[in-house]
């Protein structure tokens, strides 16, 4: 199933790319340039419907990439189902043994373990370890993508690829300290959660004995400490989140401006080529900031005690 999730992360991502390089001849046919092939994904359709006796023109080439993007939603629906499975089948399993290792422990271990910290265990982590794999799945089809749209991008326009990754690399380097900042939250907000849980599994096991000793108002003061602290931890982990992505777009703009203004007046220059470029250059920097927070993700679940 792994084999399946690889191919189709490729598969999706592939039949795109090569529909958005198709949409450059397509213009041209259409404002009269006859569809000339420019680059190697061109050259290799044009072979390809010589090879099929298809004529080469405007109107087989648009059904052309019309059936590439069907291709593509039939991909994207399997690669879907497939993950869906191997996520369900997880934890299933995982939960399974971990019920069976807790009820089979010895005696003198399950003494030394608190409710709160074996009920997380048992639910919580179990929960965050799955979605620990769907973010190693994700991972697979983020840099599949990513792969293939940078080899489409280096096919239609090498410069503007290099400059791309260039400053995606900057862009990276500049969020490495939120990055640093968020798992320090994460760690920080596991470890609450978890004497939180272990508060709530005293207090409810021992609830008749708190009300005989009169000791419900300490009970609330204690566990409203807990849940601000917690509410408090998590305003911060959105904000963080939030200013990290953030610095995409208005980075990505500024991107755009200047690879025009680094191309324009090189030999060659392309409107229709540019524009595909962006459309891949803008792919790219999705999966720059998908990567960004499949890490934070990966990272909160791996620091958990």
């Amino acid at each position: 199933h792994v084999a399946g999730l690889v191919m189709f992360g490729i598969l999706s991502p592939l039949l795109e790319g090569i529909g958005i390089n198709a949409v450059i001849p397509l213009v041209s046919f259409f404002l009269g340039g006859g569809g000339a092939a420019t680059d190697f994904v061109t050259r290799t359709i044009h072979t390809l419907f010589a090879f099929l006796h298809v004529p080469f023109t405007f109107r087989y080439l648009l059904v052309f990439i019309f059936g590439l993007f069907i291709a593509r939603a039939i991909s994207v629906v399997a690669f879907g189902y497939i993950k869906g499975w191997i996520g369900a089948d997880f934890l299933g399993k995982e939960s399974e043994d971990v019920l069976r290792r807790a009820l089979l422990s010895s005696w003198s271990f399950s003494l030394k373990q608190k409710i709160g910290t074996m009920h997380n265990t048992l639910v919580r982590d179990v929960q965050q370890t799955g979605g620990l794999l769907g973010a190693v799945t994700q991972t697979i089809q983020s840099f599949s993508g990513f792969l293939v749209y940078l080899l489409v991008a280096m096919n239609i326009s090498p410069v503007m690829t290099f400059y791309t990754i260039g400053g995606g690399a900057v862009l990276l380097f500049v969020l490495r300290p939120f990055v640093r900042h968020a798992r320090r939250i994460g760690q920080q907000t596991a470890g609450v959660e978890k004497q939180f849980a272990q508060f709530l599994s005293e207090h409810i096991i021992g609830m008749k004995s708190i009300k005989a000793a009169g000791a419900e108002h300490a009970a609330i003061k204690n566990g409203t400490a807990h849940i601000r602290l917690l509410r408090h931890l998590s305003i911060r982990q959105g904000f963080v989140s939030t200013m990290s992505s953030s610095l995409f777009q208005p980075f990505a703009i500024v991107l755009v401006v200047l690879l025009f203004l680094l191309t324009y007046h090189a030999p060659g220059f392309n409107i229709i080529s540019f524009g595909a470029s962006l459309y891949l250059i803008q792919k790219i920097f999705t999966f720059y900031k998908r990567a960004l927070a499949l890490r934070q993700e990966r990272r909160g679940v791996q620091t958990r005690p």
